[in-house]
């Protein structure tokens, strides 16, 4: 028996792919970047604290702040995108994947655009004009390798970045401990009070 092809239905599953590949890209860039975020954030809480050293109540506020900020950026950039990834939540419309998908791949220009276009006015009036544009067109888009606009090699810089701060935070840590685990522990027990030290 005969089976017609629905060539758009192939192309929507390719868009579905890469919807589902950059939102593990994302994910992974996020669990990288919030790394550097928080080395940064818990860096300058401590240079905070070491230079004005606050009251139990400012002590306090950094704390709680910089908990909240870590909180708030982690779930912008880990948890959001993984929630999307399994459609917890609202994600990428196949519009915008075309949008995205564009400008990743510009020979593609604006066909995908078009077939999504053409998809939404076919679905309304149910023409076969349309039908039989849809098809041709979703042909032609489907010559592209969509899945290859989104590569594992460019979380090289971001594994980059978190290597050097790493190193760097490391070096730190162990070359002057005496600038990082008082104000540390100043900040963690807020609440306890601690004796300025006599500068002579």
């Amino acid at each position: 028996m005969y089976v017609k092809k629905d060539s758009f239905l192939d192309l929507s599953k390719e868009l579905d792919f890469f919807i589902n590949k950059f939102y593990r890209h994302s994910f992974l860039k996020g669990l990288l970047m919030s790394f550097v975020f928080i080395i940064f954030l818990l860096s300058g809480v401590l240079i905070l604290e070491e230079v004005f050293r606050f009251s139990s109540a400012g002590r306090g506020v950094l704390l709680v702040g910089g908990c909240l900020v870590a909180l708030i950026y982690f779930f912008k950039v880990v948890v959001l995108p993984l929630m999307k990834l399994f459609s917890l939540v609202d994600r990428m419309s196949y519009i915008d994947a075309s949008y995205l998908l564009s400008e990743k791949i510009p020979e593609i220009g604006d066909q995908l655009i078009n077939v999504i276009g053409l998809k939404s006015m076919e679905e309304k009036e149910g023409s076969d004009l349309l039908l039989a544009s849809v098809e041709q067109k979703s042909k032609k888009s489907l010559n592209y390798d969509l899945s290859s606009a989104i590569s594992l090699m460019e979380q090289k810089k971001f594994l980059f970045i978190v290597f050097v701060v790493f190193v760097v935070s490391s070096f730190c840590s162990l070359a002057f401990p005496d600038n990082i685990i008082p104000p540390l522990k100043r900040v963690i027990l807020f609440q306890s009070s601690f004796e300025k030290p006599n500068p002579f």
